[in-house]
């Protein structure tokens, strides 16, 4: 029997590089091209932090939760294992796991997400697995911007916090 494949769209970087912007010659960015797609071809199948699951495959299952649930994250991680080509991962996690603490004075915490003045998440508090009580608090971002939580949900309104089941409506 052959390998079953689903119609759902899947994430497939193509990198584009303009030489003109950063001063290098077509033919060089075309090689770096070819590189940087190659190593994302070698880093998709170890991509889970569960040594589980593909990159297509924690697409597939982020929609579903995304359906399910209404909201998915992700967490990009390190792993040190030697086999793996890259050490960045990604863990999935159950949106449950937010963790509301207690609010300290000053301080927006909603959903178990603390809030800047505009409204931009600051902090993550996920609770640790199989522990009701105990959480750990995660940056939104490093020092240099970057996401340290992709918190990915369907937005439809203006300030929305977390995401709404599809199937919610017909509840």
């Amino acid at each position: 029997t052959g390998v079953q494949t689903c119609a759902l769209p899947i994430l497939r970087p193509q990198s584009r590089i303009r030489a003109d912007l950063i001063g290098i010659s077509p033919e060089r960015a075309t090689a770096l091209q070819l590189q940087a797609e190659s190593a994302f071809e070698r880093f998709k199948p170890h991509a889970g932090a569960d040594n589980r699951l593909t990159f297509d495959e924690l697409q597939f299952m982020a929609i579903g939760k995304i359906i399910e649930d209404g909201e998915t994250i992700a967490v990009p991680t390190w792993a040190s294992e030697p086999w793996r080509p890259f050490g960045r991962c990604i863990q999935l996690l159950e949106s449950e796991r937010l963790a509301q603490p207690a609010n300290r004075r000053g301080e927006r915490i909603e959903n178990g997400i603390r809030f800047g003045l505009r409204g931009q998440p600051l902090t993550y508090y996920i609770r640790k697995a199989n522990k009701l009580t105990e959480y750990s608090p995660i940056a939104a971002r490093d020092r240099y911007g970057r996401p340290k939580i992709l918190h990915i949900f369907r937005g439809k309104r203006p300030g929305q916090q977390r995401g709404v089941p599809y199937f919610a409506p017909v509840l």
